[in-house]
This record gives structure tokens, C-alpha cells and sequence, in this order.
């Protein structure tokens, strides 16, 4: 059974995001067979903590 595409997609986009946030996008870019455009374009993603950051904000954890 194939996973649909927008599944797959966002699936890649949290992994690279999460990645990127550990090693240099050119190493993230070239494990997934991807290139820093493309990265850039359509996978790379802005999170809540990324929000939470740029607003000087702790991040709360929800139970």
C-alpha cells in the first residue's frame, strides 16, 4: 500500500526541519537526495518554537 503523497510530503518537510536544526543544510540536503533550494522551497518549515523564540518567549510544555 503506497502512503499518499501529502503524507509523505509533510513527513519529509518535519524530518529535514528537524535535521536542519542539528546539522548544516548542505549534509541534511544531500541524506535526503535533496538541494538547499529545494530544501528551502519546499520543505523547511517555520515552527512554534521558532515563534516562541523570536518573541523572547519559554517554551511551555502542554500535558
Amino acid at each position: 500500500m503506497a502512503v499518499p503523497t501529502a503524507i509523505a510530503r509533510k513527513s519529509q518537510s518535519i524530518c529535514e526541519t528537524e535535521l536542519q536544526r542539528e546539522f548544516p543544510l548542505h549534509v541534511v540536503c544531500s541524506w535526503l537526495g535533496n538541494s538547499p533550494r529545494i530544501a528551502q522551497q519546499s520543505y523547511l518549515l517555520v515552527t512554534e518554537d521558532d515563534f516562541a523564540k523570536a518573541a523572547g518567549v519559554a517554551k511551555v510544555m502542554v500535558v
